[in-house]
Order: C-alpha cells, then sequence, then structure tokens
C-alpha cells in the first residue's frame, strides 16, 4: 500500500509550505474559470522555485544516504572478511557505473530524458 504525503510525515520547510499555500490559493482563485496570463506567470514562477526548493532539500537527504552507504563499505576492508581484487573492482565498477547513470539523468534536459527512455518515477 502506498503511502500518503502526511502518511510519511515529510518535514517540509517552512517557506516552502509558504509557496505551497501560495500556489493553492492561486488555483483555486482561478477554479472554475480561465487563469489569466498573470495567474498563469505567477504559478509557473511558484512552480519553478518550489521545484528547486525540493530539489535541495531531497538531494541533501538522499546524498546523505549515500554518502554514508559508500562509508559502510569501508567496513568490509575487515580482515573477517575474504575478498579477492576481482570482486573489489566489479563491486566498484557497478556503483560507479550507477553514479555516472544518475549524473547523466540530473544533468539531461527533459526533453532528453524521455528521448533516452530514463524513468525518474
Amino acid at each position: 500500500m502506498a503511502k500518503s504525503r502526511a502518511a510519511k510525515q515529510t518535514k517540509i520547510p517552512a517557506d516552502e509550505l509558504k509557496l505551497i499555500s501560495q500556489a493553492d490559493a492561486l488555483r483555486e482563485k482561478a477554479k472554475g474559470r480561465d487563469k489569466t496570463d498573470a495567474e498563469k506567470k505567477q504559478l509557473t514562477d511558484l512552480s519553478k522555485t518550489l521545484g528547486a526548493m525540493r530539489f535541495v532539500r531531497l538531494a541533501k537527504k538522499r546524498g546523505a544516504m549515500v554518502i554514508k552507504a559508500v562509508r559502510n563499505l569501508a567496513g568490509l576492508a575487515s580482515v573477517q572478511y575474504t575478498r579477492t581484487p576481482e570482486q573489489v573492482k566489479k563491486l566498484f565498477e557497478q556503483i560507479t557505473g550507477e553514479v555516472k547513470s544518475a549524473e547523466q539523468a540530473l544533468l539531461a534536459t527533459k526533453k532528453e530524458k524521455s528521448a533516452i527512455g530514463i524513468d525518474l518515477s
């Protein structure tokens, strides 16, 4: 079962919540009629700002998780684990490949993403 936004209890910063409220109020105001050009521009600007704020918030959180996971790999260097250089090389080839793929996806434009079939959902 998918969790709702409220069920996840994501801590959304106050400034981001304020912009969400502004966008909701603008949509409600224009409900049942066509939006003016000024309202469309304002919604577009709010959407871009919110998208940037969400990216930074989530990138910090997810980036920290990735860094922690990579640091945990160092624990495999303990003498209690037996490994071969080939195993280590394969592991880091896969990790490096995924990092490069993620970087390319983040640097690509929306048009490029759909053209090369990257699914970020």
